[in-house]
């Protein structure tokens, strides 16, 4: 929990990758000083995590990247979400970005639990008005905001918005945020009708992570020539 896959205890000055999960950071590949820190799902597991982090690397900019479900009925597997209302991507970055095919600015917003049914999602449009929900971009956003950082949160859709999950992956979750897979394989063993929603929905989860990682990857190349 709380950990980083690139310089990790010395003052960067860089952008930080804040990232829910592991499998989410895995898409990063790219070297350079961007930092990656794995902050564990949800707002409690963030700000057990990411303050400290915060004060040890000194960052520029605080980036909340990962997967979410759609809430607009528009978004389609693997399509980007960019929220930035603080203005915080230089111009050359988000003229790159927004060269990426099916990339949307909008809000993301946030949820204390994963949403497992598309009645959930239906319902949270109709409450907030955001086209993607997470568990993390509102914590993620208010630590930025203390520490007088900008934050820009980019996020692939996973599930859309008229989509159930084929399990409740709330009932994985322990209490620092990480996903327990052994867990999830146990149950499965137990419901077999539920390993064919799985497996599409592992396809799901690649496609977007994999279009996320393109992204990030885009826009350190940018970052870098500034």
């Amino acid at each position: 929990m709380g950990q980083f896959q690139k310089r990790s205890m010395e003052p960067t000055g860089q952008p930080l990758l804040c990232f829910a999960l592991h499998q989410e950071a895995k898409c990063f590949q790219v070297n350079g000083p961007w930092s990656t820190c794995i902050t564990g799902m949800g707002s409690q597991a963030v700000e057990a995590t990411l303050p400290a982090w915060v004060q040890r690397l000194k960052p520029s900019l605080l980036i909340c990247a990962g997967l979410a479900g759609g809430l607009d009925r528009s978004l389609e597997v693997g399509q980007l979400v960019l929220d930035d209302p603080d203005c915080a991507l230089p111009e050359p970055a988000l003229r790159q970005l927004l060269r990426l095919e099916g990339i949307q600015r909008g809000r993301v917003a946030s949820s204390s639990t994963i949403l497992i049914h598309a009645e959930e999602k239906t319902a949270m449009r109709e409450d907030c008005g955001a086209m993607a929900v997470d568990m993390e971009s509102s914590s993620i956003r208010a630590i930025a905001e203390k520490n007088s950082l900008k934050c820009v949160t980019i996020k692939a859709i996973s599930d859309t918005a008229n989509q159930s999950l084929p399990m409740d992956f709330n009932r994985y979750m322990n209490p620092s945020g990480e996903m327990v897979l052994s867990s999830v394989v146990m149950d499965l063993m137990r419901q077999p009708g539920s390993i064919l929603p799985m497996i599409q929905f592992h396809r799901q989860v690649q496609k977007a992570t994999s279009r996320l990682g393109a992204a990030l990857q885009a826009w350190a190349a940018v970052h870098s020539g500034e």
